[in-house]
């Protein structure tokens, strides 16, 4: 076996026996449209390139183009290229659900299904699976938790990071509810544990219905630690770049009905009057990707009227309302900033970053609403991503927007 489980096998083992009646067997990778018997429900989607983006993309300096069009290389074609995406029926699957393992599906064979992967750890208690130099093994011995007739997957072990439930599940929703009716789409139900990053509390899933609503008969349905047996499962396969499905024009109507909805419940609590317009994302009480010299920044982000808010207190609705109304925004690359989709395309997202670790992310995401972006390289300062920003840039960078409204 390998030294490591990031390192690749050899020859991967068929089998793991653990004893005391844990055997795991080896599931090999498979796409969901190569899954025999595998069924496609509703039209895909098979987008041309988009162009024109980088025309709203402002690099102030050589190195920041570099780093940008390094994480997405499709800021220096002609357009850029779009995923195909479809929703896929497999027959005779089961799927997984636990802690960092949940949204893993396995169809016969056992064949483990590449789309519902996410960003996995195996915990010491999971008897589930087994994961050794990137080859992943179920375990066979391991009862179902109940046998099912049906249901929809479209999320995985990342979508507790809010800018995964942003831009992959949610959208992967939006996708689905249109292609299928009467249909159970499923929600794991485990306790809230710490996804890394912005990770999200699990009454956030139990509020779906009220954050984006299902219709054509379709329904949420909340399923408890386990292996689940399916007669059907479908997924929803997006490639070669998931994040890229915040395009589809059905997602980008979805994120406007969203952030109305968000500004008329703000307006009811609050009486009308609007937010801050310029909003300085902090990440201060966050344990990486910090600003370590926040006393240089300060000072240039009052100069230019932008006001400090801590994501992290404010409810989600609340977040989307104070986005939605944004005319510009900056902030250190993290989760905060995929609230951006809720804008009406009217603001400039300024995204500081390590440099050499640029991420297309956040620029999808607001060049999908018709935003403006700036990424603003910073010395990084640790391995935990903190950076010192240079007050210099970050202030001729901003100098670029008209005066604060008074």
């Amino acid at each position: 076996m390998a030294e490591t489980d990031t390192l690749p096998l050899a020859q991967p083992p068929t089998e793991i026996d653990e004893g005391e009646g844990k055997v795991f067997r080896h599931a090999p990778r498979i796409f969901a449209e190569r899954v025999p018997g595998a069924v496609r429900l509703g039209d895909a989607w098979a987008p041309g390139p988009l162009e024109g983006l980088a025309d709203r993309v402002f690099c102030p300096d050589e190195a920041s183009w570099a780093d940008l069009v390094k994480a997405q290389p499709g800021f220096a074609a002609a357009g850029l290229p779009l995923p195909a995406a479809s929703l896929l029926q497999l027959p005779a699957a089961s799927l997984l659900h636990h802690a960092r393992v949940e949204g893993f599906v396995f169809t016969e064979g056992p064949r483990f299904v590449r789309e519902s992967r996410g960003s996995p750890r195996v915990n010491p208690d999971n008897d589930l699976v087994r994961n050794v130099g990137r080859e992943w093994y179920l375990g066979t011995e391991h009862p179902f938790a109940g046998q099912l007739r049906r249901g929809v997957v479209c999320y995985d072990s990342a979508s507790r990071n809010y800018a995964h439930f942003l831009m992959i599940f949610l959208p992967r929703i939006v996708f689905a509810n249109r292609r299928v009716s009467d249909m159970p789409f499923i929600v794991p139900d485990l306790p809230s544990y710490a996804a890394g990053g912005a990770g999200i509390r699990n009454e956030m899933l139990y509020r779906l219905a009220d954050i984006l609503p299902l219709d054509r008969g379709n329904v949420y349905w909340h399923l408890p630690d386990g292996r689940w047996s399916f007669d059907e499962i479908s997924v929803v396969a997006v490639g070669p770049d998931r994040w890229g499905l915040v395009f589809h024009p059905e997602v980008q109507a979805c994120f406007t009905r969203i952030s109305r909805e968000a500004l008329r419940r703000r307006d009811l609590l609050r009486g009308g009057g609007e937010g801050p317009r310029r909003i300085y994302v902090s990440r201060q009480g966050a344990q990486r990707r910090r600003v370590l010299n926040q006393e240089a920044l300060d000072p240039v982000l009052a100069r230019h009227g932008f006001v400090p808010v801590r994501l992290e207190a404010l409810d989600f609705f609340e977040q989307a309302a104070l986005f939605a109304g944004a005319e510009a925004v900056i902030g250190l690359h993290g989760a905060g900033l995929a609230n951006i989709l809720f804008n009406d395309g009217g603001a400039t997202l300024f995204e500081l970053y390590p440099e050499g670790e640029a991420q297309p992310h956040f620029a999808n995401s607001a060049l999908s609403r018709g935003c403006r972006y700036v990424p603003l390289r910073c010395r990084k300062m640790s391995k935990h991503r903190d950076v010192a920003i240079d007050p210099a840039a970050v202030e001729a960078a901003l100098s670029r927007l008209p005066p604060p409204a008074a």
